[in-house]
């Protein structure tokens, strides 16, 4: 469907010299796919997007991957998977900058907990034993999501501390655990936040910012390329509110002072839009199309609202 996390995590590792037709919506490959196709080509492997799908055939070969490291971590991620599995050695180097640096630590960690080595050393730099074999730990104990607690987290700030997150350990992997901090500083005033290594959270930072004094995302290019281009879809929506929003080519500036909205606001199609905008109009009221796409992360998300209290109602088109 629109998962790209699901693609980017997959494709190398079903590179074992069959035919694998990967299909979904047109948006997830508009989505850059361009490190996986770069290696693609150079391999001699098939790659043939077409519209909603894409088809992939050929066998990945142990070696030197290079490529920027402010694209996706996915990318990382995803090799980081399927080189172990090879029966030679690799190398990925990443040119600077690295971002999202927390969600390829993620990944070494959980492939450490598996039997899995990769050699770390300078940044972007990770050399890849081949022929390993990995093996299921006893117990695996998966953390709290710091991406999801982080829309809670809004409405507990908002709400003077009314809401309460259980289990709420901070995971100190997790890039997103920043929101603590970041709604802190947003709470005080105009805030300068950067997001290169939390860049999820840039939704629920615009509508937080937008009810408290405004604020500067920075490190915000790769925004253009998520579920939605997440930069402008917000800066649509708050400007529905009354929001002064500049969206440049790498940070966003805006406005507070946001109000209840004439007209009603569009989910784009984006599960995090539509979540960080409820908590918008958790304050100001207002109305939501397309609310639906939470289903992607958080299908419970309107349940779990009404039961803090919150009060609205579902209609369906």
């Amino acid at each position: 469907n629109e998962s790209g996390s699901t693609l980017r995590l997959l494709l190398p590792s079903v590179l074992r010299g069959k035919t694998v037709r990967f299909t979904g919506a047109k948006r997830l490959f508009a989505r850059p796919l361009s490190v996986y196709a770069d290696i693609c080509h150079r391999a001699g492997v098939t790659f043939l997007p077409a519209g909603e799908s894409l088809t992939v055939c050929g066998r990945l070969s142990p070696g030197t991957f290079a490529f920027p490291g402010n694209i996706s971590s996915q990318f990382v991620s995803g090799l980081l998977f399927a080189l172990p599995h090879l029966p030679g050695d690799s190398l990925i180097r990443l040119a600077p900058p690295v971002e999202s640096a927390s969600y390829i630590e993620m990944t070494l960690h959980t492939l450490s907990r598996f039997g899995y080595t990769v050699k770390t050393g300078e940044t972007g730099l990770y050399r890849v034993p081949g022929g390993q074999i990995g093996r299921a730990p006893e117990r695996l104990t998966l953390p709290p999501d710091q991406s999801a607690a982080a829309f809670f987290g809004a409405l507990s700030v908002l709400s003077g501390g009314a809401v309460k997150i259980e289990n709420d350990e901070v995971d100190p992997l997790q890039g997103d655990r920043v929101y603590r901090a970041a709604f802190a500083a947003l709470s005080a005033g105009f805030a300068e936040i950067p997001v290169a290594d939390c860049p999820d959270l840039s939704p629920v930072l615009m509508a937080f910012a937008a009810l408290s004094g405004g604020a500067r995302l920075t490190h915000t290019a790769r925004l253009r390329f998520k579920e939605s281009d997440r930069g402008a879809a917000m800066a649509e929506e708050l400007e529905k509110c009354g929001v002064r929003v500049t969206v440049n080519a790498d940070d966003i500036l805006l406005s507070g002072g946001a109000r209840r909205p004439s007209v009603p606001l569009s989910g784009h199609g984006d599960h995090r839009v539509v979540m960080a905008l409820s908590v918008l109009l958790s304050v100001t009221g207002g109305e939501i199309t397309g609310a639906e796409a939470v289903s992607k992360s958080l299908p419970e998300f309107f349940t779990l609202l009404r039961a803090l209290g919150l009060s609205f109602e579902m209609t369906e088109e």
